[in-house]
């Protein structure tokens, strides 16, 4: 693969379920479950959210993967959501930030790379510090 390819990951329900999890504590089976606390229903809100920013599953599609709930709930939890956001709640914009950062894929691409010029030098990136090794390969003549 060159340098200059971005590997992707492709944003599923079931690795944003992961992400709420792998951030919040809150497990998948609670996720899925019918209780409306809010140590539960927030981080179910959040997920659901950003399975309806971050993938292009329907609302029913969404439902489903919650408990087989009704469209009109995951509908609820994404306005619930984007309110919090637009008026500002800290903890939501956090929690949303968070949990989107561990969802998407951390990849390296050219931009980065062009950056290093030894072995063990470091680079700043948008997901923060990373110490790369870099080696140098003899170019072949073509055949």
């Amino acid at each position: 693969m060159a340098f200059d390819q971005v590997q992707t990951k492709t944003i599923t329900i079931k690795r944003i379920q992961q992400a709420t999890q792998e951030v919040t504590g809150v497990s998948i089976d609670k996720m899925k479950s019918p209780k409306r606390i809010q140590e539960i229903s927030l981080p179910r809100q959040v997920s659901m959210y950003l399975c309806r920013k971050l993938t292009t599953r329907s609302l029913p599609q969404i439902a489903h993967f919650f408990g087989k709930r009704d469209h009109t709930t995951v509908l609820y939890g994404v306005r619930k959501i984007e309110g919090l956001i637009k008026d500002g709640d800290q903890k939501t914009i956090d929690l949303v930030n968070r949990v989107e950062s561990a969802v998407k894929p951390k990849v390296f691409n050219e931009s980065v790379l062009s950056s290093v010029g030894t072995k063990g030098d470091t680079c700043e990136t948008s997901y923060g510090q990373a110490s790369l090794e870099v080696r140098f390969l003899p170019i072949l003549p073509a055949r």
